[in-house]
Formats: C-alpha cells, structure tokens, sequence
C-alpha cells in the first residue's frame, strides 16, 4: 500500500470539489474502493486528518469519517498514487439491442444490431456480488455465494467473435472488443452456473 491506497486495485471517482480553505485554493477528489471498507488515503484530507478538515467543510461536501471506502484526496496526490485514469464513455448512435426472455434459468440471449463499424465495443454483465449480501432477504442472505458465468459473442453467422469464460472472481465480468466489428447483426450469450444458494 502506499499511503492506504492498494496497488494493483481500481478505484471509483464519484465527484470533483473545488473549494477555498486555509488561505488557498484546493482541487479535491472524492474516491471510493470498490470493496466499501478499508483501502482508503491517509494523507493531507484523509478522513482522520484534523489539520485541514473543520466541520463547516465536512458539512459541506458531505463527508463522514467512517471505514466506509469513501475518501478525499488532493489532485496533486491524486497524480502521484494512482498510475492510470480511466473514462467510460457511452456511445449510442448506430447501436440497437434488443433482449429476448430467458430460454431458460441458465441462458440469456441479447440481440444487437451494429449500423456501422466500431472499432471498440465493450458488454459488461453484473451480479450482486458478496458484499451486497445485506441486501438480500433475510432468509437468504446467509447462504448465498455469486453464480459463475461466461459472455460468448456470437455473429449473424452464428460464429463465435469473442468470448470470456468462466468466472466468479468479481461483480462484473466485462467482454472487451479491441478490434474492428463490422456492422450487423450480434448475439450474446449468459451462460449462467447457477450457485445452489441462487436458486430459491
């Protein structure tokens, strides 16, 4: 870790506050982990930082010192402890999707219509994940684990194009195309192992 933060782990940016404070101007990040506790900054506007933090400002930008993942960091720490940014952007000209009921409780079927070439393309499928178990009904929530599932990507002629296997290792399992697809007609297909636990 370096100041509280996990190497190798990605992080979620929720807003960008600019405020002035102690006699100058900052550019303040407001982060999250993912995992909803620990991992979080430990240096100047951390959460157990009194030097810079009064309560006009945590009233202000909402903040709570909690274990909670949630986390302030200076931008120009920001540059200096996380190696890569990352901008989702959605584009939805010339896309058209549409979804078929389940065949059955272990497959999904998603028909996509590609008006024009792309040259990225990128299909993520989430799941309640174990950290999420709270949510669930009481009468199930001590029993249950997430279900492994594979993305295949299938074209008009019925060829697989890309495909991701297996996993149970996080929430979201994303197939990620880097390479040209030609427009027409795709299909996805979740294929899902349901965990026993899922079931009821």
């Amino acid at each position: 870790m370096v100041h509280g933060i996990c190497q190798g782990h990605a992080y979620t940016l929720l807003k960008c506050h600019n405020i002035e404070a102690h006699g100058r101007k900052w550019r303040l990040l407001e982060l999250r982990n993912p995992w909803g506790k620990s991992g979080e900054w430990n240096g100047d506007w951390s959460d157990n930082d009194t030097k810079h933090w009064t309560d006009d400002l945590r009233f202000t930008l909402k903040h709570h010192d909690a274990d909670d993942g949630v986390f302030f960091i200076p931008f120009e720490d920001y540059m200096k402890a996380y190696a890569l940014t990352t901008i989702c952007v959605s584009i939805a000209d010339g896309l058209h999707v549409t979804r078929k009921e389940y065949q059955d409780k272990t497959t999904a079927f998603f028909e996509m219509t590609l008006d024009k070439d792309q040259q990225y393309f990128a299909c993520s499928v989430n799941q309640m994940g174990k950290r999420l178990e709270n949510n669930r009904p009481p009468h199930r929530r001590e029993r249950f684990q997430p279900s492994p599932f594979s993305i295949i990507m299938l074209g008009e002629e019925g060829v697989i194009k890309h495909s991701r296997e297996e996993t149970t290792a996080n929430m979201n399992h994303s197939l990620l195309c880097e390479r040209l697809l030609k427009a027409g007609k795709y299909t996805f297909v979740v294929d899902v192992h349901w965990h026993s636990s899922a079931e009821d």
